[in-house]
């Protein structure tokens, strides 16, 4: 019997709120029309008799399927059946077209005449699958590819379905399962890793949905959708050159994937490449308006611009010992005492305590400290995650910390977050970072009076996200 065997023309596809970390997904559309038409091939050839039998109004039909011309097609199949009810293969034929043209209690009808016939024909199971989940008769569905599977345990496509079906049910376990199967059976299909990872994205395993995704890609790395989903997973591990290539990759290949550019804005933001920030998300409110978090945006393009024209360091300041360098804006001077350098707005204000200097104005301070030292310092393991450090660092302090951001800079895991207390019997508000580089931590300390931080808080910032790193000399 010549039955073609099809999967589910359904995709599940991935969107990631990444302004709250958090990933969700939701249903998608077929995939994607060619951008050129597929290639026709010629009308079948008349049947030399003057009326065709049923098998050649069957050939005929699977040759209009080839061409993608399901109504012809689903003509010849009805007269297949007409003049031969007992022709099984036709009614396996005629119920698939139908359910893609939509037609699904049709292909229902088709599908149980062809089991009626031939009741271990496990691709008639799949496609009455099909049916029902068209339908949205999921737990149907499940029987439906289950048995297809119990009689053809090698039917890559029924578990393919199957995970589909699951996921419908939100049962994303059973999903997950399902599809690794379906990669096992057929491990180039690229389709089935996609979801693989979806499923992964669902259950909060973000990293290996990343595998998965990096391997779909590797299967084909034409299908924009996967790019997407890529480069929002990366963002969300805080993997954002990665999560700005994957992104830009799938608008080259989907221009009018428009919301890739929301999360191409945060991704850029979180790298402090404020331009590029700037640029992907007002192309953003011109394509899409009406975005509920139009306001967030456009206060978020104001905050940025407003830091570009109150910040711009022009002087470079490099601390050889300690291996790192800067740039500090006009109106600040400093003093160096080994790894320490330390900023304000005067001479004479270096010159005085610490608490009296943050009185009168803000105060920047970086170090270098080994990791062994800050080890012991603070209280954390040699290898702690910049965030822990910072908490440890003002927990020491006796300080207030609040919106602790983590990310790369410079190629290193690195944190920040605002501080509130007082030093020295003066009340301040100010920031503290730290860049962990190999065996040593590079940490900031700024802090002035609370009314002038505000004010002062884009210039700290700027010099933060302007450190570079070298060897120590």
């Amino acid at each position: 019997m010549n039955v073609e065997k099809r999967r589910t023309s359904l995709w599940i596809i991935v969107a990631v709120a990444l302004a709250s970390t958090l990933l969700v997904a939701c249903g998608g559309g077929e995939p994607d029309t060619p951008a050129e038409p597929p290639t026709v091939p010629p009308s079948p050839t008349p049947a030399a008799s003057p009326t065709p039998s049923a098998s050649e109004h069957m050939e005929m039909g699977l040759d209009y399927r080839d061409a993608d011309q399901l109504d012809e097609a689903a003509a010849e199949f009805e007269a297949a059946v007409q003049l031969d009810p007992d022709f099984a293969e036709a009614h396996y034929n005629l119920g698939l077209t139908y359910a893609d043209m939509g037609e699904y209690e049709m292909a229902i009808a088709e599908q149980e005449a062809a089991l009626e016939l031939v009741p271990d024909l496990a691709e008639a199971h799949n496609v009455l699958g099909m049916a029902y989940y068209g339908l949205e008769r999921f737990e149907e569905a499940i029987a439906a590819y289950e048995e297809a599977i119990r009689l053809a345990p090698q039917l890559a496509d029924a578990y393919f379905n199957l995970g589909h079906a699951h996921a419908a049910l939100g049962d994303h376990a059973q999903a997950l399962s399902a599809y690794q199967e379906a990669a096992r059976l057929s491990p180039d299909d690229f389709e089935t890793h996609h979801n693989i990872g979806l499923a992964h994205i669902k259950q909060g395993q973000v990293n290996e949905a990343i595998a998965a995704w990096e391997k779909a890609i590797s299967l084909n790395p034409d299908f924009a959708e996967t790019h997407y989903a890529l480069g929002l997973a990366y963002s969300d591990v805080k993997r954002y050159e990665e999560a700005v290539a994957e992104l830009n990759e799938a608008l080259r290949l989907e221009p009018e994937r428009d919301r890739a550019y929301k999360h191409l804005g945060v991704a850029y933001y979180a790298l402090r490449q404020d331009e590029q920030a700037i640029e992907a998300f007002e192309t953003y409110l011109r394509l899409q308006p009406d975005d509920p978090d139009g306001a967030t945006i456009e206060a978020t393009i104001s905050q940025l611009k407003g830091e570009m024209e109150a910040s711009t360091p022009g002087n470079e300041y490099r601390n050889a010992p300690g291996g790192y360098a800067l740039l500090y804006p006009d109106g600040l001077v400093y003093v160096e005492d080994g790894t320490l350098a330390t900023f304000a707005p005067s001479e004479a204000a270096l010159e005085l305590e610490v608490g009296e200097a943050v009185a009168q104005g803000p105060v920047v301070m970086f170090d270098v400290s080994p990791s062994t030292e800050v080890a012991g310092d603070f209280g954390v393991a040699e290898d702690a995650a910049p965030e822990e450090i910072l908490q440890a660092m003002a927990e020491s302090m006796e300080a207030g910390l609040s919106g602790l951001d983590t990310g790369m800079l410079g190629g290193y895991p690195g944190a920040m977050a605002e501080i509130t207390g007082t030093y020295e019997g003066t009340a301040y508000a100010g920031a503290l970072g730290i860049v962990v580089v190999e065996e040593r931590g590079v940490g900031a300390f700024a802090m002035a009076p609370p009314e002038q931080w505000t004010g002062f808080q884009p210039a700290f910032t700027s010099m933060f996200f302007s450190l570079s790193f070298f060897e120590p000399e």
